[in-house]
């Protein structure tokens, strides 16, 4: 069975597993989990990737990165995966963030002037971005 609901979001398909396997198929998405099938099929059939990919409408590139996951996952393969990373090596630490929304909240200075405020005051050297990033969180 699927859903069809157009404000499906980066984490559709974790809600799909949680509901039983029912996937929520976002408004521009290609083809659904029995489209998809179909596509396997006829790869496993002989027919080159190439040619099943430009009837589909979808790259060569992304409909053999989906048969390669169905080989490998099998059924759960099928359904779409978010493409957040699953971490985040670079993030700035809470303990940071926390100290520049603390003298944001102090100071009132712009971006720019807070990140040097914070490697004066602190030792801490972070990006204008960065502590914009820390203060819009």
């Amino acid at each position: 069975m699927i859903l069809l609901d157009t404000n499906g979001g980066p984490h559709a398909a974790a809600r799909a597993a949680a509901r039983g396997g029912v996937m929520t198929v976002h408004a521009n998405a290609p083809l659904t989990t029995e489209g998809r099938l179909r596509l396997w099929l006829r790869v496993d059939a002989g027919r080159p990737i190439a040619h099943i990919a430009a009837e589909a409408g979808i790259s060569r590139r992304c409909l053999a990165k989906w048969y390669a996951r169905w080989r490998t996952h099998g059924e759960d393969g099928l359904l779409d995966h978010s493409s957040r990373p699953s971490a985040g090596p670079t993030r700035t630490s809470e303990g940071i963030a926390d100290l520049v929304e603390a003298l944001r909240r102090q100071i009132k200075y712009g971006l720019a002037r807070l990140a040097a405020e914070l490697e004066r005051l602190h030792a801490v050297t972070v990006a204008p971005a960065t502590a914009s990033s820390c203060v819009a969180a």
